[in-house]
């Protein structure tokens, strides 16, 4: 059972890898200029660059010591530039709060515990504290509604993409 994890945390890996390598590098100029507005009010002083993606349905951060924010392609045209922004400021968060260590730190614990519910449940509660946090922060940077309507777009947008097998 333990390497069934081991094996998932390297696939996981893996798919990292494949995401950095197939990303797109012509950016919408709107894009790039809502990032570097909430890049300085953020006051991050790693290096971020901000890509899109047709293998993902929704925005994230993938890297460390390169973070890399992808959007989903064509996601940028379809929300309000407030909405963009938002969204921004929240992947900007999880670089701040250094979340991608975190997380592979989480994985790797699981890994090791993975026979222990106790550590399914705090890994749960430690990765949806570190949504509610992101999400705090996105909301100090700018307006609460604006978010709210994001996270509803980005979701009916994902729902669209992958429609439900209802029957």
């Amino acid at each position: 059972m333990p390497l069934y994890f081991l094996l998932r945390f390297f696939i996981s890996l893996g798919y990292i890898t494949f995401l950095r390598k197939t990303t797109f590098a012509e950016l919408d100029n709107r894009l790039v200029s809502i990032f570097k507005a909430s890049y300085q009010k953020i006051c991050l002083t790693k290096v971020v660059e901000i890509k899109e993606s047709m293998h993902i349905s929704v925005p994230m951060v993938i890297g460390y010591f390169k973070p890399l924010i992808l959007f989903p392609v064509g996601m940028v045209n379809r929300l309000e530039v407030e909405e963009v922004e938002a969204i921004i400021m929240h992947e900007l968060a999880h670089v701040k709060r250094n979340d991608f260590i975190i997380n592979v730190l989480l994985t790797l614990v699981e890994v090791l515990y993975y026979y222990h519910p106790a550590i399914w449940w705090i890994s749960a509660n430690i990765r949806s504290e570190r949504e509610n946090s992101c999400d705090d922060i996105a909301i100090y940077n700018t307006n609460n509604i604006n978010y709210a309507k994001a996270l509803v777009k980005i979701e009916e947008m994902r729902q669209t993409i992958t429609p439900s097998l209802a029957m």
